[in-house]
């Protein structure tokens, strides 16, 4: 597991959790849940965390030699497709 936490004066304002896990050549990143204290939105802490997972993300598969797959989980949601490339998954 990974993500990040932001805390403002002592405070908890956001988290965002990812699940993780290394094979020979990829890094694949789920993104799991969020959660947001909305007395704090107009901070926009979902896209602060998202910069922050992401490119931690990005930076571990490079220093791993990895391919990184990283998935917000179905594009539901229009924010989603400013962050990621919506690819088809594909069932065996």
């Amino acid at each position: 597991m990974a993500g990040y936490l932001l805390i403002k004066n002592n405070q908890a304002i956001a988290i965002q959790i990812l699940f993780f896990s290394k094979s020979v050549n990829y890094l694949s990143v789920e993104f799991i849940n969020a959660g947001i204290d909305p007395a704090f939105s107009h901070f926009s802490p979902g896209s602060t965390l998202t910069y922050l997972n992401t490119e931690w993300a990005a930076q571990h598969a490079k220093e791993n030699n990895l391919e990184l797959r990283y998935s917000f989980g179905k594009t539901d949601e229009e924010y989603k497709t400013i962050w990621c490339k919506p690819t088809p998954v594909y069932f065996t």
